[in-house]
C-alpha cells in the first residue's frame, strides 16, 4: 500500500502545481488586458465619478472572506472504506471484506484496483474462491471462472506489489511440501493468473539432511513478509519445537568460510569471534541453537555459555 499511496501523492501534488500554472498565465493576460484598456478607460472612470454620488464603502468580515475562500478552494476528501462491504457464497454465507483482508486474501494493485477471494465450498482435492474485483472502489463484480486452489492448509499473504502469495502445505499432491503460488490480477481480462514454485523449499533439510518430503513429520508457517516477496518461514516438528539446524548451521559455516579456516583447527579467538558473531546475528534465540552451534565448533555446550557470559561482561563494563 505505501507505493500506491506514494502514487495518488505525486499526482495530486502534480495536479496543485498545474493549476497554479494556469492561474499564473490567466493573471498575466489580465494585467496585459488591464494595461492596454488603461489610458482609454481613465477619461471614462474619472467623468463616471464626477457624475455618481458617493456612496459609503461596505465593510466585510474578514472570517468570513476567508470562509468562502476556503469552501471555494477546498476539495473534498475521497476515502475509499470496505468495512460495509459483504460478499455471498454459493451456499449463501455472508463474508466480508474485512474477514477475508485480516487473511491475506486481499490486495490492492498499483493502478488502484481492489480484488479478494473468498472461499466457496471444496471438492475433488480442491478448494473453490470466488474473486471479487472493484476498479473504482464503489462498484465489485465477479470474475467468470473461480479460483482454483490445491486442498491443504494454505496460507495467504498481500503484497506491496499487487500480487496476493499464496503458500500450500499438506495438499493432497504428490510432491515436495510446501510450494508457493504468485496470483496475479489482470486488469483487462478481469482474471487471476498463478505462477508456481514448486522449489522454493527444496533446500530445507532435517536435522540428518534429508529433505522434508513427508508433511506428516513437520509443521510448516509464515511468520512475517517483508518487501519484494521475501518472507520468514518456520519448520516445527511435531512437538512443537523449531526446526532450527539448518538456520544455525548455514551462519557457522559462513562464519567459517570469511574466517577461512575448519572447525577441527578452530583457535580459540577464532571460536570466540565465531561467537560473538552469531550471537551479533541473534542465532543464540532460536531453541536450541547452543547445542547445535557446540557441536558444529567442535567445543562443549558449557563453552559456549562461557564465551557468551565473557561477551557480556565485557559488554556491561564498556558501559
Amino acid at each position: 500500500m505505501k507505493r500506491l499511496i506514494a502514487v495518488i501523492a505525486s499526482l495530486s501534488l502534480a495536479a496543485m502545481l498545474a493549476s497554479c500554472g494556469t492561474v499564473e498565465d490567466s493573471s498575466s493576460a489580465a494585467k496585459k488586458t488591464a494595461s492596454s484598456k488603461a489610458e482609454q478607460s481613465t477619461e471614462d472612470v474619472s467623468s463616471q465619478a464626477a457624475e455618481e454620488p458617493q456612496t459609503d464603502p461596505v465593510e466585510v468580515d474578514p472570517s468570513e472572506e476567508s470562509q468562502e475562500l476556503d469552501e471555494s478552494t477546498d476539495e473534498p476528501e475521497v476515502t475509499v472504506n470496505f468495512a460495509d462491504v459483504t460478499f455471498t457464497t454459493t451456499a449463501g454465507e455472508e463474508v466480508t471484506y474485512d474477514d477475508v483482508a485480516s487473511i491475506g486474501q486481499a490486495c490492492t494493485t498499483e493502478d488502484g484496483l481492489t480484488y479478494c477471494f473468498v472461499a466457496d465450498g471444496a471438492g475433488a482435492g480442491s478448494v473453490y474462491y470466488k474473486v471479487f474485483y472493484t476498479e473504482d472502489g464503489k462498484q465489485w463484480n465477479e470474475t467468470d471462472a473461480p479460483l482454483k486452489v490445491n486442498n491443504g492448509e494454505n496460507q495467504f499473504w498481500n503484497c506491496e506489489d499487487g500480487t496476493i502469495v499464496g503458500f500450500e502445505f499438506r495438499t493432497p499432491e504428490s510432491r515436495a511440501y510446501p510450494k508457493a503460488v504468485v496470483y496475479s490480477f489482470d486488469k483487462d481480462t478481469h482474471s487471476v493468473s498463478a505462477q508456481e514454485f514448486t522449489d522454493v523449499f527444496n533446500s530445507v533439510t532435517d536435522a540428518d539432511g534429508n529433505p522434508l518430503t513427508d508433511p506428516t513429520a513437520y509443521d510448516f508457517t509464515v511468520v512475517s513478509s517483508f518487501p519484494g516477496r521475501e518472507f520468514e518461514c518456520q519448520f516445527y516438528d511435531l512437538d512443537g519445537n523449531l526446526l532450527a539446524d539448518d538456520v544455525v548451521h548455514d551462519a557457522m559455516a559462513r562464519e567459517l568460510e570469511r574466517l577461512g579456516v575448519t572447525a577441527d583447527r578452530l583457535t580459540a579467538d577464532e571460536r570466540a569471534a565465531i561467537i560473538a558473531a552469531l550471537e551479533a546475528d541473534g542465532i543464540f534465540l532460536i531453541k536450541g541453537a547452543v547445542r547445535d552451534v557446540a557441536d558444529g565448533l567442535r567445543c562443549s555446550q558449557a563453552s559456549v555459555y562461557r564465551y557468551l557470559s565473557k561477551m557480556k561482561n565485557a559488554g556491561e563494563r564498556a558501559t
